[in-house]
């Protein structure tokens, strides 16, 4: 982390020192923020019934292998239910703000980097339908699972701001956001024994009344992603007295995420029975976005070379395959400025 913030901050303090009559502040700053991502991955799954119809689609395969052309699995009345909070992500880091010599221009540098987690669990009940040489049984499956999520995350922007006047400066740059997440997921399934029951009377095996026996399955994914975003706009400014300042900044702000490949490993589980766990978000792939980036936030002046800010962001992510299920990040930041210069 040291290493990384010095690779940022010393050339930009170089190129101030190059630059005449520059003003040059140093902020620590902090920041908590709160994104969706999970819930709205866990969310759009739910929706989506191809996967276990292409699970059923392929055990039917497997058991006409085996038992010939009358026999088939399905499934009918499906339901789930979910709880997932927020990924509550907590950083930290430094700006470096350049004022270029014309006095309306300024660059910023800022580096955050921290980490955030959030819990999720869910229940899912489905109907199995077996058939085999004219019979048909009906099983019921319950699966519950909790899954854990940690991220690592570290955010770098560059900021251009021209003002157009003392009420309104014009706002441009480049941010990236690069997210190492660690999922584990435990799920537990639990089913009656119709079909095994059936299959048992045909080839004159052992007929039970228990269920089966309970099956578990843990997961554990690691994946990364980089989220790449261009942005513009405008802010506008009016003041609080004679030290203070409230603002409000609205960008438009278009991204790409870009996916850098994960692993996967598990244990146990009854393949062919555990449904597909939609706990388990699937390593990102290549998206873009669009949306828009709000600020609000105030600056009080302590002296000529003192600041304190503290302001609420709230970024909307539109993706462009699924425009009606954004992703939504948004919290607090602050930091205090220390101006040096003229």
């Amino acid at each position: 982390m040291r290493r990384t913030l010095a690779s940022v901050f010393l050339p930009t303090l170089c190129l101030a020192a190059n630059v005449a009559s520059a003003q040059v502040a140093f902020t620590p700053r902090i920041s908590r923020y709160y994104d969706n991502t999970l819930q709205r991955v866990i969310a759009s799954n739910l929706a989506v019934d191809d996967d276990i119809d292409a699970l059923m689609a392929d055990l039917t395969d497997g058991l006409q292998n085996v038992f010939g052309p009358s026999a088939s699995i399905s499934t009918t009345d499906t339901q789930v239910a979910t709880s997932s909070g927020q990924v509550d992500l907590s950083l930290g880091g430094a700006s470096v703000t350049v004022g270029l010599k014309n006095e309306k221009t300024q660059l910023a540098f800022t580096l955050l980097s921290g980490d955030g987690k959030t819990d999720a669990s869910q229940l899912v009940q489905q109907t199995l339908n077996f058939t085999l040489v004219g019979f048909e049984t009906n099983d019921i499956s319950v699966a519950s699972g909790v899954g854990h999520y940690e991220f690592d995350r570290t955010d770098f922007e560059f900021t251009v701001q021209h003002r157009l006047n003392e009420t309104l400066s014009l706002i441009g740059g480049l941010r990236a956001e690069k997210t190492d997440a660690h999922f584990t997921v435990d799920t537990q399934l639990q089913m009656s024994n119709n079909a095994i029951n059936l299959v048992n009377l045909l080839i004159g095996g052992q007929f039970t009344l228990d269920l089966a026996d309970p099956s578990t399955l843990s997961m554990a994914i690691d994946s990364k992603s980089t989220l790449y975003s261009l942005r513009f706009g405008a802010a506008a400014y009016v003041p609080a007295g004679e030290k203070g300042l409230f603002y409000v900044s609205g960008l438009l702000q278009v991204s790409r995420e870009i996916g850098e490949g994960g692993t996967a490993s598990g244990i146990g589980g009854r393949i062919g029975v555990t449904p597909t766990s939609t706990l388990v978000p699937v390593p990102p792939a290549d998206e873009n976005y669009y949306g828009p980036d709000i600020s609000v936030g105030y600056v009080f002046r302590f002296g000529d070379h003192v600041d304190y800010d503290v302001r609420y962001r709230a970024t909307v992510y539109f993706a462009e395959s699924d425009s009606n299920n954004p992703r939504v990040n948004h919290g607090l930041s602050m930091g205090v400025s220390f101006w040096f210069g003229r």
